[in-house]
């Protein structure tokens, strides 16, 4: 059983065996959950702030652990962290 929300429109069924490819595996992949209205908050930006709604959760295989991490830090002195 499967079930989709997208504001007020939600979608529920089944996924008949063999229609669904979870393709090859991977290192990492993150996952944006929603935040309930009570954990929502605004980041101050220039021009203005933006509402954070959601949370971002990095799912790691282990044997690559080090590599995420490194890139991580590659990220962090690189200074910005791309937008896509």
């Amino acid at each position: 059983m499967w079930l989709i929300s997208q504001g007020d429109k939600v979608t529920q069924g089944e996924i008949a065996d063999g229609d669904l490819s979870l393709g090859d595996a991977r290192d990492w992949a993150t996952y944006e959950f929603p935040l309930p209205d009570h954990l929502g908050y605004d980041v101050g930006r220039e021009g203005g702030s933006t509402p954070i709604n959601k949370r971002t959760v990095f799912i790691v295989n282990d044997q690559a652990i080090d590599e995420f991490f490194s890139k991580v830090i590659e990220l962090q002195n690189f200074g910005t962290i791309p937008s896509e």
